[in-house]
């Protein structure tokens, strides 16, 4: 190494050598590149040279063969060339073979031909092709609370309480198939799991809850038999609030495990000791997030989902898509090791010796606004004969082919209450003058209609944006006629912060 390091810098600083040796040696190399070149372009020529010579002969043998039989009948002359062809290609590859060994050690780049191989595409499922259709039309809503006549009497109470009186075309068709399935698993049979895929405020949160609640009233012996799945700390909160709404009066307990504290605090309403070391659960249904189940599944010791009947995952795509995505690989290898006979992964063939042996698995309910069509990412989840309910908008051209609505399955789709409107701004300087202009003027409208002013929610692709975003337009209503009382929300903000001026923006004590 020292040698090199002399010769290659030692001579360039002393600037003696010259390029005189690197000539010689690149002349020289060009001169042998030649040789070979010419070597193989005189094989080739030899090569043809000699198919030439061996296609001459063959045509005379087959004209002295055609002119011994007479009875034979006479080649034509286009089947004469077409084996002419044949061979001479059948020789050319030949030469080509021998000619494209590595001459000297030289690699010859350009003579391989690769195919391009092709993508495998992944075949969707039956059951994601054929859907069954539920409307979101939420102006005609025709399911009255007391029409379902499955729910207890205590949540229609609690409905009715909550002013709810009609049931949203997904929650009327979501809840009586719940019920029926899990009446229908009592009889020893699996239930069969669900997919929803509906769009953001038709109702999916309240479909599963009340059935959950429903079937989990009246049972005295604390176990996790639901647990829910979602994939952030807010959404998580939300859900649970809606859970202990409905669950009030009952003997049904729930249980939230986000993160946002500690994890002592959660691990005392989730399982307690008691003085001869047993442990027992203190929830009959657990909502969290995938990050805070997996860290629970490690530490938190008498943790037992072995008894598990229902797994709800809310967003699932969002939750599939996250970070702790092999959440559901931890679930089952939790549950294997506590000695339950319950399959949580690939279901196997459904025999009367699995159903003898084996408890059925959880019944697994997925709802999201956009479900996923990806065969690799719905195989992960193992889904024991699914039933999709989807919410497609129709095509507004009453001739298009109702098979092209499988193309519309598991899109999102916009509920038909919501207008959609944009305006087109070519300078992005101009964007939040533009913003404190239609503001003001929706303001102004919602004032002498109402008598009061109108709520608007935006959005930021980041917090610096927010941030900014909120200052100008508080500096903007200072200088305008209508006044707008602006806030901002940003995860640099803490928990009580965010919910004070939610509250706030609730009760009507802000604009924006």
């Amino acid at each position: 190494m020292k040698l090199f390091v002399v010769e290659r810098y030692g001579a360039n600083d002393a600037g003696i050598k010259d390029d005189s040796v690197q000539k010689q040696r690149l002349d020289s190399l060009l001169k042998k590149a030649q040789k070979r070149k010419e070597t193989a372009e005189n094989a080739i020529i030899s090569e043809q040279q000699q198919e030439q010579e061996e296609s001459v002969k063959k045509k005379k043998k087959r004209k002295s063969q055609v002119s011994e039989s007479v009875e034979a009948e006479k080649p034509t002359e286009q089947e004469e060339q077409q084996k002419d062809d044949e061979d001479g290609l059948e020789q050319r590859k030949k030469a080509t073979a021998e000619v494209s060994q590595d001459p000297e050690g030289f690699t010859v780049i350009g003579r391989d031909q690769f195919k391009r191989v092709k993508e495998v595409k992944g075949v969707a499922p039956k059951w994601l092709l054929h859907p069954t259709v539920i409307s979101v039309n939420m102006k005609n809503l025709d399911a009255n609370v007391d029409d379902v006549l499955d729910l207890a009497p205590v949540l229609k109470q609690t409905l009715k309480t909550e002013n709810v009186q009609k049931m949203f075309p997904v929650q009327r068709d979501i809840i009586p198939w719940i019920l029926k399935e899990f009446k229908f698993s009592l009889t020893g049979y699996w239930p069969r799991d669900l997919c929803v895929s509906a769009p953001t405020g038709s109702g999916k949160t309240l479909a599963f809850v009340l059935p959950l609640v429903q079937i989990l009233l009246g049972r005295p012996l604390l176990e996790v038999k639901a647990l829910v799945v979602l994939p952030v700390q807010d959404l998580a909160k939300q859900v649970f609030s809606v859970f202990q709404t409905y669950s009030k009066g009952t003997n049904v307990k729930v249980a939230l495990a986000v993160g946002q504290g500690q994890i002592e605090n959660e691990q005392r309403q989730l399982v307690r000791k008691d003085a001869c070391g047993n442990f027992h659960s203190l929830a009959h249904i657990v909502v969290t997030t995938p990050g805070r189940l997996v860290h629970h599944l490690r530490v938190t010791e008498g943790l037992d989902f072995s008894k598990l009947r229902f797994l709800v995952v809310d967003e699932a795509d969002r939750v599939m898509d996250s970070a702790q995505s092999d959440w559901l690989f931890h679930l089952e290898k939790h549950i294997a090791k506590s000695g339950s006979k319950r399959v949580l992964g690939q279901v196997p063939p459904l025999t009367i010796h699995t159903l003898e042996t084996q408890a059925p698995p959880p019944q697994k309910l997925l709802f999201s606004a956009t479900l996923s069509q990806d065969p690799e990412k719905l195989a992960k989840l193992a889904l024991f004969q699914p039933k999709l309910f989807t919410s497609v908008v129709k095509a507004k051209n009453p001739t298009v082919d109702a098979e092209n609505d499988e193309e519309d399955v598991g899109h999102f789709s916009m509920p038909a209450e919501i207008r959609e409107r944009y305006v087109l701004c070519e300078e992005d300087g101009a964007k939040p003058l533009l913003l404190h202009c239609l503001l003001t003027k929706r303001a102004e409208k919602s004032q002498q209609k109402k008598g009061h002013g109108c709520k608007s929610l935006c959005f930021a692709d980041s917090r610096v944006a927010a941030h900014r975003l909120c200052l100008l337009l508080q500096k903007l209503s200072e200088s305008s006629e209508t006044k707008l009382r602006v806030a901002e929300i940003t995860a640099e903000l803490r928990l009580m912060e965010r919910n004070c001026i939610l509250n706030r923006f609730t009760n009507g004590e802000l604009d924006v």
